[in-house]
């Protein structure tokens, strides 16, 4: 009921023909594969990344095995090459981040412990080899089950940002942490949210001091997609209404683009005729 694959299809004329799409995932099995990111390698090659349910059939009726991360790669005749599985065991079905700063390639995911804690992991690719994963903060949220709630990662030059959901101690919040050293430590988790997040957060960098973090959150009378510019130095801008929303998940992951001065945000809108909708708005509005 729940098998879906990852299909992908590649374009070299700017999307005005499209090659014959292909599964990235060598199983080609039953399973569940999704929640894919894309980056470009230090060697600018083309990377996927997704989660990957080929293993989550347990060898017993009625056992659970592992939702796996893997990793693939388009060579330069925009052939997939062999593929690689960089964790054994994760959360479900939170989204995956990766980005390339000047000296390292960052991908971020929910773990899973065998306890059940579901920290937001740091996979580091750097000096030729995968470096074993880290948290990037020790929440300790202990949940029995997939939140859908993934990191998101930014990167400027050596510098990379990261915003996630938490509810460690049944206590929400929208997080942010910063790297100076291309992802090798990251600073102490800075709140971001007002005080009821729903998550689902996205995040890009303004300049080179500051991000802009948005996400879900809970009103007194409505659901708004917010947004806070943060700066390296733990400095919160104050927070930016973008639009009321649906609560469901119906609205999806509002998401972030940037353009010469001004941030594009497009969202779902959930109603009779769902549409997405769209909004730009002038950098200077957050500071």
């Amino acid at each position: 009921t729940y098998d879906y694959d990852v299909k992908t299809a590649i374009s070299t004329d700017r999307g005005s023909t499209w090659k014959n799409p292909v599964i990235p995932h060598g199983d080609y099995g039953k399973g569940e594969h999704g929640f894919l990111s894309f980056f470009n390698d230090l060697n600018h090659k083309l990377n996927l990344v997704w989660l990957d349910g080929r293993n989550m059939a347990g060898q017993i009726e009625g056992e659970y095995g592992e939702m796996n991360l893997y990793l693939t790669s388009f060579d330069r005749n925009l052939n997939l090459e062999q593929e690689l599985q960089l964790d054994s065991r994760i959360c479900e079905c939170c989204p995956t981040s990766a980005v390339t700063s000047d000296n390292a390639v960052l991908i971020a995911y929910r773990d899973r412990s065998l306890d059940e804690i579901r920290n937001i992991n740091i996979l580091r690719f750097a000096d030729g080899e995968w470096e074993p994963p880290y948290p990037v903060f020790e929440d300790n949220w202990k949940i029995a089950g997939c939140p859908v709630n993934g990191p998101v990662l930014g990167a400027q030059n050596s510098k990379i940002g990261i915003s996630w959901y938490t509810a460690a101690d049944d206590k929400p919040r929208v997080q942010a942490a910063f790297s100076e050293n291309d992802g090798k430590t990251f600073s102490e988790p800075i709140r971001i949210d007002v005080g009821k997040p729903l998550g689902r957060v996205d995040l890009i960098w303004l300049n080179d001091e500051s991000v802009l973090v948005s996400w879900i959150e809970s009103g007194s009378e409505t659901t708004n997609i917010l947004a806070r510019a943060v700066g390296i130095n733990g400095f919160k801008y104050p927070v930016y209404t973008v639009s009321e929303i649906d609560p469901g998940r119906v609205s999806g992951y509002p998401k972030l683009g940037i353009v010469g001065s001004q941030v594009f945000f497009t969202w779902t809108e959930a109603g009779k005729t769902s549409r997405v909708k769209s909004k730009w708005i002038g950098k200077n509005e957050f500071f």
